[in-house]
């Protein structure tokens, strides 16, 4: 069975296939070294989606390890997990950032997938407020009982 390459056309922007000579919805003449060219970055794009994702993912992970990490025995193990994917998002988020800026934002996959990336930091970003406001009660914890001595 032949595998076929899909591409957007670059006249309607609708899929086809790499065995087209013409455009099945707008009938625009396709070549060789567009449809490379049109893979190429279908290629590109389809990455750029899938890290952005994954990346998505590895945030709701994190979500998962901080709770997890309450619970008794098993805690410290996640309490670990927290603390690598929580230093490994922002890495994950500057190298997208770095790899792909130069795509095109009104393509569909680039603006889910920056939709995904803002998601993931507005995540990332909640555990720091979290820590700081735990180390506040703490401390107001220890200054109301050296007050109440």
């Amino acid at each position: 069975m032949a595998e076929y390459n899909t591409f957007r056309c670059p006249s309607c922007g609708q899929f086809v296939n790499d065995t087209m000579t013409s455009c099945r919805f707008c009938f625009a003449r396709l070549d060789a070294d567009t449809a490379m060219a049109s893979m190429d970055l279908q290629t590109r794009l389809d990455e750029a989606y899938r890290s952005a994702s994954n990346t998505r993912i590895l945030a709701g992970a994190m979500t998962t390890f901080f709770f997890v990490g309450f619970i008794p025995f098993v805690g410290f193990v996640a309490t670990w997990a927290f603390r690598v994917t929580f230093l490994l998002i922002p890495i994950l988020l500057i190298v997208w950032f770095v790899k792909y800026h130069s795509l095109n934002k009104n393509l569909p996959e680039i603006s889910d997938a920056r939709k995904y990336l803002f998601t993931t930091l507005g995540i990332w970003a909640i555990y720091p407020a979290v820590y700081i406001l735990l180390v506040m009660l703490v401390l107001l914890g220890v200054a109301a009982v050296q007050l109440s001595r």
